[in-house]
């Protein structure tokens, strides 16, 4: 059925020539074809490539994609890496005060992980990892843990220490699996955490 090229080898195409008959899992990519019969490859942007679409990260809950068709535009430099590239965005609030934990574990390619404080249009560094962070036991995969305040809003950028881009899983949560990080019980109010992430296993 023809060629099979990237729509942005060709800038002039019209969007109005190409239908969409496909689409990838992770919704990057759209596969299109013209009415000539060819059929090119659309890659659409990615939803969290800049601050401003940073994906909400739920406690605990695992978030994984691709960062293949991330770009590097309007990447700060992280602070303790800056050989980086592909960043993706996302955005955390912590429910309760105490120790935060972030981490790529399982991600196939060698992580950065940069936490800001502030609003898109101006971000201040906080934190940051490359390697041999305190939950992942590979050491090209970041991790990193801070103290965060209830009801503030974090953002996380994740990209690739020098460009490098692959399936990317990240988790935020609130760490808890020593003593002196006891989170407080409110009554009758359920608290649920993973402890995928817990030393031993156990949080207090």
């Amino acid at each position: 059925y023809g060629d099979h090229r990237d729509l942005h080898s060709f800038p002039t195409r019209r969007s109005s020539d190409l239908a969409a008959v496909a689409s990838s899992a992770d919704g990057n990519k759209l596969v299109a074809a013209d009415q000539g019969g060819q059929i090119y490859t659309y890659v659409a942007p990615v939803v969290n490539d800049q601050c401003s679409g940073a994906i909400v990260l739920s406690t605990g809950v695992t978030y994984s994609m691709d960062t293949a068709y991330a770009t590097s535009t309007g990447d700060p430099v992280p602070s303790c890496q800056s050989s980086f590239g592909k960043g993706v965005w996302f955005k955390y609030t912590p429910t309760g005060t105490g120790p935060v934990l972030v981490s790529t574990c399982g991600s196939t390619f060698d992580t950065v992980l940069q936490v800001y404080s502030g609003t898109c249009g101006g971000l201040t560094p906080l934190y940051c990892n490359d390697d041999y962070g305190p939950a992942c036991s590979g050491a090209h995969q970041a991790s990193l843990s801070f103290s965060g305040t209830a009801g503030t809003t974090y953002y996380i950028l994740a990209g690739g220490y020098g460009g490098a881009a692959g399936t990317l899983q990240i988790v935020a949560q609130l760490l808890n699996d020593q003593c002196p990080e006891a989170i407080a019980l409110t009554d009758s109010v359920t608290y649920s955490i993973s402890t995928a992430d817990a030393d031993r296993k156990s949080v207090v």
